[in-house]
């Protein structure tokens, strides 16, 4: 793989269970994503589509896909996802549905239409609104036919955007590959959309382990028993209800062996095998398992192709959360049935680890609940050569954090290949740790919650870390909405709770920032903007750049307290000349509570100290491990001893100390450059199948 090559992703995908690793990946300038769906889709408006056009498979989840690839930077793009996500109210009379189209086939959007339509068709290019107006002229056409025929369409709930790709296919001769090409054409996506099969129309089915028959996609994604699912069959035709009662008159295998009788085995698509054959990685994406994912495994030689492709990396991300369809499945149940379906139900026989190499799931937090969540039991694996990676994925309640997953995969790829490729910045996490302070965490919790990072392209999450407060801080932090509020098992220190919080860390910037209300939030904003869009990797904000009299300022703090006086005069000269003489690098303020770090950066440094030490520490490692460090000047309103200060003369002594102690111990090692995307998260392997771990 060159310098500038794209490293080349398939993930087989759903409609929304992989939207936010999706979103990740395509946001990388390196990343070549190809997502892989089936359209076996028969809910609601698109069933009914299916039905009002025999032979059509459903789009909806080519419409979702290709919508998040239109990217916001064009208008046309922007106006044309409002077009395809915009949905008909219900009810909906036919003669207005039928005039807002004609209106828009004909290029100039009718009195009748929504405002929202009108604009955004008005603000398309003209070579996208053409191709709609195409398009919506074969639909209107092919729905004047059936009108006459006596065959009308409801067009409550119905998305504009399958109606516009319900034109395509019919513009297509019906060729649903051929549809997909030509829909996606409307405006260049940033990445591929392709389905995985020929495009057969196919109705999708299942069995419960209780004998409940499951006869289309509806009723699999719908509400039901906890009874788990014990296979997912595709049929030419509908179950007729005849069909439907013999089913269920008849044992539980027989049942089986006559659905496998009827089951048919979908084609691959050949740009499909193209793409898995020459890609990179490929992911086994979340979200409904037996209605979206599960079926496209189902495609003759699709387990075949992946398994000869020796390069890549297979990786399986479990779903977070359970839903209707995967209420009593485990993460080694949901694995196992991915192998078995890619081997065709035991019809071939590919080892398990050349169809899947890694296994991300999620690991329960402490302290919640973890009913609900798709639980894994190490002691039930059973695939030789699965690399397990266990941490915390979710950022929306069930949702995975798109730009962690998107992190670790890229890690992978600069592990495999020898790449060196950055992440994209996606989050800051702001750790502040606590101690007896209620008297500042309300007020500074609130300030960091009112911080809006959004126009540097990143969210936030705040993750208080309590050394163990006596106080009501710990209660009044608990108090303030979107804070995680950790307490720290044995805390020893403040550095302790720093690392811990660290260690929670959703986010790909670090930065820390006290509880003690002496530093302004604001004063974060253009560190974390350095870290996302310059070439430093550390930032402190430097309390010595602003302060016109530091004599005055450390008076202000220690008063009548002239041994303490002293040592903070000149003791912060002294650990910045020491850092010079001993490190090569001259700090103003080694001992500043405001730092930020690019994840990776900070991971490097195996930190290990407890308590104000860690600050030096920090110092001694980034120099020579050759990390930049930019300082910043900052705001700072001391407080004195008596309004809560805590840091002491010891805590000064041992920062002291730890610059001596790091030295000799940074020299004894090798020097470590950091050099891309540290991996995350609990790994393991898994031991062969037939095996307990």
């Amino acid at each position: 793989m060159g310098k500038d090559d794209k490293i080349k992703i398939c993930i087989f995908a759903g409609g929304r269970g992989s939207a936010t690793i999706a979103d990740a990946l395509l946001d990388h300038p390196r990343i070549d994503l190809t997502i892989l769906v089936n359209a076996y889709d028969d809910g609601l408006s698109t069933g009914q589509l299916r039905r009002f056009i025999p032979g059509m498979l459903g789009p909806s989840d080519i419409r979702k896909n290709y919508s998040r690839m239109l990217r916001s930077e064009s208008p046309s793009q922007v106006a044309l996802r409002t077009l395809l996500e915009y949905r008909f109210p219900t009810p909906m009379d036919h003669l207005p549905a039928v005039e807002i189209l004609a209106g828009l086939a004909q290029l100039s959007p009718s009195t009748g239409t929504p405002s929202e339509i009108a604009s955004a068709f008005l603000a398309l290019s003209l070579s996208c609104a053409q191709k709609i107006s195409r398009a919506l002229t074969s639909f209107l056409s092919y729905y004047t036919t059936q009108c006459i025929a006596g065959r009308h369409f409801d067009f409550g709930d119905c998305s504009l955007g399958n109606l516009i790709f319900a034109g395509c296919f019919r513009e297509s001769s019906a060729d649903f590959n051929a549809t997909i090409r030509t829909f996606t054409d409307l405006e260049r996506p940033s990445g591929r959309i392709l389905n995985v099969t020929d495009g057969e129309a196919l109705t999708l089915v299942a069995l419960k382990a209780d004998g409940t028959f499951l006869p289309d996609e509806a009723s699999i994604v719908s509400k039901q028993s906890v009874s788990e699912i014990t296979q997912i069959f595709l049929l030419r035709n509908t179950p007729s209800e005849k069909e439907i009662l013999q089913l269920s008159q008849s044992a539980l295998e027989s049942r089986i062996h006559s659905l496998d009788s009827l089951s048919v085995e979908p084609l691959l698509n050949p740009e499909a095998k193209h793409a898995l054959g020459e890609a990179d990685l490929i992911i086994y994406g979340p979200g409904t398992q037996h209605s979206s994912l599960f079926p496209s495994y189902l495609t003759k030689d699709l387990g075949n192709t992946i398994a000869l492709n020796e390069k890549a990396e297979k990786i399986f991300i479990a779903n977070i959360r359970t839903d209707h369809e995967i209420q009593s499945e485990t993460v080694d149940s949901l694995l196992h049935k991915v192998i078995y379906y890619l081997n065709e139900k035991g019809r071939v026989d590919w080892p398990s680890q050349q169809l899947v190499t890694r296994c991300f799931f999620q690991k329960v937090q402490d302290g919640i609940d973890s009913s609900g969540y798709v639980r894994f039991s190490r002691n039930r694996v059973q695939f030789r050569g699965t690399n397990l990676t266990e941490s915390n994925w979710e950022g929306s309640s069930g949702a995975h954090l798109g730009g962690k997953v998107a992190d670790e995969i890229l890690a992978l790829a600069n592990e495999q290949a020898g790449l060196c490729l950055e992440p994209l910045p996606y989050m800051v996490s702001v750790i502040v740790p606590s101690l007896n302070e209620e008297r500042t965490i309300s007020q500074t919790l609130s300030a960091l919650r009112l911080l809006n990072f959004a126009p540097l392209g990143v969210t936030k999450e705040i993750i208080v870390a309590d050394g163990g407060s006596t106080d009501r801080t710990l209660a009044l932090a608990q108090e303030e909405p979107s804070v995680r509020v950790l307490s720290v098992p044995q805390c020893r220190g403040r550095g302790h709770a720093l690392r811990f919080g660290a260690e929670q860390a959703l986010g790909n910037i670090i930065v820390f920032f006290p509880s003690d209300g002496e530093y302004e939030p604001r004063d974060l904003l253009p560190a974390v903007k350095v870290l996302i869009h310059n070439e430093f990797q550390v930032v402190f904000g430097s309390r010595a750049i602003k302060c016109v009299n530091v004599a005055d300022r450390i008076r202000t703090i220690y008063q009548r307290n002239y041994l303490g006086y002293f040592i903070g005069h000149y003791g912060g000269m002294a650990l910045s000349f020491i850092s010079l003489l001993l490190h090569k690098r001259y700090v103003s303020d080694p001992l500043t509570g405001v730092k930020g770090f690019r994840r990776s950066a900070f991971r490097s440094l195996s930190l290990e100290s407890n308590g104000l030490d860690l600050e030096t520490e920090i110092i001694a490692k980034i120099s020579h491990q050759g990390i930049f460090l930019l300082e910043l000047p900052i705001e700072y309103f001391p407080r004195t001893k008596s309004q809560g200060k805590k840091t002491t003369v010891w805590d000064g002594l041992k920062a002291l100390w730890a610059l001596f102690r790091y030295r000799s111990r940074t020299y004894a090692k090798t020097v470590h450059r950091d050099t891309g995307l540290q991996r995350g998260g609990v790994h393991w392997n898994a031991p062969s199948i037939g095996q307990s771990s």
